[in-house]
This record gives C-alpha cells, sequence and structure tokens, in this order.
C-alpha cells in the first residue's frame, strides 16, 4: 500500500468543492459534503494515457482516490424539479423530473433523458462561446452536423427558446460548478455523481465554459468516469449538462 502524505491528503481534499451538509454538521460526521477521505492509493490506468497532460499541471502521480460514505450523504442537498420548476416529492420516478436542484450551491441542472431530444442522454456536442465572458471560444459549428444543434452553444440557445423547467437563464456550466456534482465516494467506473438525482449520466467528458489557459483549442471538462477535471480539444463532440442560477 502506498503512503500517501498528510499535505497531499490537504490537497486532495482542497480540490473538492461543496460544504458541509447540516444533518451530517449536527451529527459531527464527515468534511465537506458528508464525506470522509479514506486514500487507498495507488497508481491509476487513467495516468498512464494523462501523464503529459498531468505533468504540465504539476499532477503526475495522480492517485486514485476512495472515500467513506455516511449514512447522512443524501441529507437533502438535492431536490427533483418538475417541468415548471416546482419541488418534487423523494420518490418521484426516473422520467418524471427534468431539472434538480442543489441546495448548497444554489444552481439549477439539467437532468438527462433516455427520451429523443434536446436533452437526451447520448448527444454529443463540440465546445463553442463566443460570449466576451469566454474568449477564443469558437470551436466547430452545426455545418455536417446529423442532428443539430451540435455546439454547447446553440444547445443551450435552443433550451432557453424551450423554456426548460419553465424558466431561461441556461447556461454551460464554469469548472467549478460542474466539479461540485463530482461524488468522490464512488470509485471507477463511475459514474462520479448522485445517479439518485442524475439519472443517465455516461460514464465520460462533460464539457465546462472554462477554456484553457494553456492549450488555446482545449477547454475544461469532467470525466465522469474517475471524478476529475482536465482540458479538452474543442472541436471533439463530446457530452453538456446545462445549469442555471436558481431564483434568489
Amino acid at each position: 500500500m502506498m503512503h500517501v502524505s498528510r499535505q497531499d491528503q490537504l490537497a486532495l481534499d482542497a480540490n473538492r468543492i461543496g460544504r458541509q451538509s447540516p444533518a451530517c454538521a449536527r451529527r459531527g460526521k464527515g468534511d465537506r459534503g458528508g464525506l470522509v477521505i479514506d486514500i487507498r492509493g495507488f497508481r491509476s490506468l487513467y495516468a498512464k494515457h494523462m501523464t503529459e497532460r498531468w505533468r504540465r499541471i504539476g499532477l503526475l502521480g495522480l492517485m486514485l482516490v476512495t472515500v467513506s460514505r455516511l449514512a447522512c450523504a443524501d441529507d437533502g442537498r438535492f431536490v427533483r424539479l418538475d417541468g415548471n420548476g416546482q419541488p418534487l416529492p423523494k420518490t418521484a420516478r426516473e422520467q418524471t423530473w427534468p431539472c434538480v436542484l442543489d441546495r448548497h450551491s444554489g444552481l439549477i441542472w439539467e437532468v438527462k433523458t433516455r427520451r429523443p431530444g434536446l436533452h437526451q442522454r447520448d448527444r454529443l456536442f463540440s465546445w463553442r462561446q463566443t460570449s466576451p465572458r469566454h474568449t477564443g471560444g469558437v470551436a466547430t459549428d452545426d455545418a455536417g452536423c446529423d442532428a443539430a444543434p451540435c455546439t454547447a452553444q446553440a444547445l443551450v440557445q435552443a433550451v432557453n427558446r424551450q423554456g426548460w423547467c419553465g424558466a431561461h437563464g441556461w447556461r454551460l456550466p464554469e469548472r467549478e460548478e460542474l466539479r461540485s456534482l463530482v461524488d468522490y465516494g464512488i470509485p471507477y467506473p463511475g459514474p462520479t455523481l448522485n445517479t439518485r438525482y442524475f439519472p443517465n449520466t455516461r460514464r465520460q467528458f462533460y464539457w465546462s465554459a472554462t477554456p484553457s489557459a494553456n492549450e488555446a483549442d482545449e477547454a475544461w471538462g469532467i470525466g465522469f468516469a474517475f471524478g476529475f477535471d482536465y482540458a479538452y480539444p474543442k472541436d471533439n463532440r463530446v457530452h453538456v449538462r446545462l445549469v442555471r442560477d436558481a431564483p434568489p
């Protein structure tokens, strides 16, 4: 078994975002998100394929992290919403909620479905963001696409026209926002998030809106097989999960 220093543990903990659930805090259990880090490190096979990329960002020697789940992990952080953005009971069936509210972050997330349409779980999109906030965002357009929209920007526009979950303001999430969904208590092959609230999640890469500062043709996202973020070429078509800010 590999030794992992306390400094490494703190660094890994700092890489997660979220806050401790009130229920877990009252019981004196866990850290942020109701999870306790339990590192039994071994070199990930994933790191072999990502060696050069991890070296550039200082994470060579990637450790696969497993954490202990606590009984209080599902403490009301997530709330299923109906098509009008209204809360549903916890017993709602899989295909009956199109969105989820994260009470910790104040974000509302798109939920994927098996049904054909804009929100179908296997639809793939290239990264394209032309807003001033995301400079250098042009990657590809919908030309030659069999089932438009095929860019993240075009999907955002279509979903906002649709008024998904009774609202507009849908967008591609920032890197840290997307990472907030990761549940580090779920080991490879994932998907590394709470599928009780986010069914139909693929164990693959999902775009964020955050462009790479080092490579102009790459943008950040999360691979939900391991739960780690990395930059990926913008012209690749991969998964997207949209988000919007919850109303005050």
